[in-house]
């Protein structure tokens, strides 16, 4: 009795989903498998033939927010494109597409939101500040700063005083 070994090697982006052995009177043949991926059998007296049959892989794409946060997951087919959630939203800015093309998937990806900002002719601003005594203000930067960067003030009352209220003005 010969053993047949069989390796099987699906085209990129599919899977072996199923291989199964016949004989030609329709019995079906046990199959053995190594860690290698290949396939064995004991050849029966009469002709045989190997069935296999092939699936897309399923790769995870995700989209994700300017801020990481995750708005999708979705499971797409080889060579199949996902599907985009609805536009995302964030405050002094447009929504401006994504940041990878994901119409004909091949590998897991993260899609990331882009945006432009809505009045892009500010670019910078003056930071100053009054302060009335009994206290100390801090603004870090000094001076001034870029459109989108953060601004900390921190308020530091003189002993006895606590602190009433800001007012900013943009």
């Amino acid at each position: 009795e010969d053993v047949i070994t069989l390796t099987v090697t699906p085209d990129e982006g599919y899977n072996l989903a199923n291989i199964y052995v016949v004989t030609a009177s329709g019995e079906y043949i046990p199959l053995s498998v190594d860690n290698a991926g290949k396939y064995f059998f004991t050849m029966p007296a009469e002709d045989v033939t190997v069935h296999a049959a092939f699936a897309k892989n399923i790769y995870t794409v995700t989209f994700v927010d300017y801020n990481g946060k995750i708005l999708k997951i979705e499971g797409v087919a080889f060579q199949e494109a996902a599907t985009a959630p609805a536009d995302p939203y964030r405050k002094g800015y447009t929504f401006d597409g994504w940041d990878v093309a994901f119409d004909s998937v091949t590998e897991n990806l993260t899609v990331t939101a882009t945006y432009k900002v809505i009045n892009s002719e500010i670019t910078s601003a003056v930071i100053s500040a009054t302060e009335n005594g009994n206290g100390a203000i801090g603004i870090t930067p000094e001076g001034a700063a870029d459109y989108g960067e953060t601004v900390t003030v921190v308020l530091t009352p003189d002993a006895g005083y606590r602190f009433k209220s800001i007012s900013v003005k943009c």
